[in-house]
């Protein structure tokens, strides 16, 4: 019984999906850092996910997250540390703690590759078209960019 315990807790640290760490475990990397010197946390936002899982679903969602999670992790094997960090914040939402010397060739890979390869989990015409246009509940007809990641 109590290794079901000890693995529901780590479970509960750690997003299902991208299996990065989540929540208590963010709070307790900030909370160990903060009074470190020679940090940078980097913040990276998803934008036009709604969109995205409005037409393909969740589990297309689900994959996209994944492939954020590789993006993180393999721009960090090639530009970071052994001591990096990275969690998953929120739906959207990533961080990174890294050093301040490899922090804006993070970004830039980071950006670009997702920003590049995302393209590939969009419906040819989707594509095509450049944009994704969903329905409202209203019936109105929206259009929204692909989606886009950026690091601040």
């Amino acid at each position: 019984m109590t290794k079901y315990i000890r693995r529901a807790k780590f479970e509960n640290l750690t997003n299902p999906t991208t299996g990065l760490p989540s929540g208590k475990l963010i709070e307790e990397q900030l909370k160990t850092i903060k009074n470190q010197e020679n940090w940078t946390l980097l913040y990276i936002g998803v934008y036009d996910m709604e969109p995205f899982k409005e037409i393909q679903g969740i589990v297309a969602l689900d994959d996209v997250l994944l492939f954020i999670a590789t993006v993180l992790k393999e721009s960090i094997e090639k530009h970071g540390t052994l001591n990096d960090f990275i969690g998953h914040a929120g739906s959207n939402d990533f961080i990174i703690v890294t050093q301040p010397d490899v922090a804006s060739v993070i970004c830039h890979e980071v950006t670009n590759r997702f920003n590049k390869e995302v393209q590939v989990f969009y419906p040819f015409r989707v594509r095509q078209e450049g944009k994704v246009i969903t329905i409202d509940s209203r019936g109105n007809k929206l259009e929204s960019p692909f989606m886009t990641l950026s690091v601040g």
